[in-house]
């Protein structure tokens, strides 16, 4: 095919197309159409050349990597990697109570934080595999602590509970307009909640205590620090998304 105006986009040689591609160049000209190839688009148009009628159609073939077949992209990942950073490096700002196993800890923030970054699925993976490196023993829990035998404790059912959790709060966050208000209002209404069923599972499994103890030490404690941990993450999340799409 001879060079084109401005307009146009030269044709890529015959044989350097696919069989699949020669096949779509049959049917087009069977049908009064032709096919032009520039670099990885496709553009159709009568056999008479008339660019300005063609369709808006464009078949775009893009190199995909390994991470994007299997849905996931290098900006994605790499998001993953700062959040599960995130939540590593917060464990570490953890204090005791009295009269409970549980710490109060930065955790929660990096891990609402990650919900509201992330999609529902990479949240899901990101927090789990936060939690399988603890559980493997690297030094990540709250406190600097690790190992099994804290998924098998009395607080193991907050750890357990999480990677859930925070997909629920991340699938929630994202069905309405990004806000601090609903930001706000999932991790309250619904984060904290369910957190602390996990941990109250625990405690009454694990320590053999009834439903008023459990709520006493997984939950009533926790309660003002952890409404204040999750406007702080809200307005943490808010800001990042905006600085996200901003680039």
């Amino acid at each position: 095919m001879e060079e084109t105006d401005e307009h146009t986009s030269p044709k890529a040689p015959l044989g350097e197309l696919s069989e699949g591609v020669k096949g779509i160049q049959e049917r087009l000209l069977l049908t009064g159409m032709n096919l032009s190839v520039d670099g990885r688009h496709f553009f159709f148009y009568n056999r008479e050349g008339d660019f300005s009628r063609r369709r808006e159609v464009s078949i775009q073939m893009e190199h995909t990597s390994v991470q994007e077949r299997a849905g996931f992209t290098v900006r994605d990942m790499t998001k993953m990697a700062v959040c599960l950073a995130f939540c590593m490096v917060s464990a570490f700002i953890s204090f005791p109570l009295p009269m409970t196993p549980g710490l109060v800890t930065a955790l929660t923030i990096a891990l609402d934080v990650t919900a509201f970054v992330l999609s529902p699925k990479l949240t899901f993976i990101a927090v789990l595999a936060y939690v399988v490196l603890g559980a493997i023993g690297l030094p990540v829990f709250p406190g600097g602590t690790g190992g099994l035998g804290r998924l098998l404790g009395p607080t193991g059912g907050f750890y357990m509970g999480w990677p859930f959790v925070c997909a629920i709060v991340s699938y929630l966050a994202k069905r309405r307009e990004m806000s601090f208000r609903w930001y706000a209002l999932v991790a309250v209404v619904v984060g904290i909640p369910l957190t602390y069923v996990g941990g109250i599972l625990s405690m009454m499994l694990v320590m053999q205590i009834d439903l008023g103890k459990a709520l006493m030490m997984a939950a009533v404690p926790f309660i003002p620090g952890d409404i204040m941990k999750a406007l702080l993450a809200a307005f943490i999340g808010v800001r990042v998304n905006k600085m996200v799409a901003r680039q």
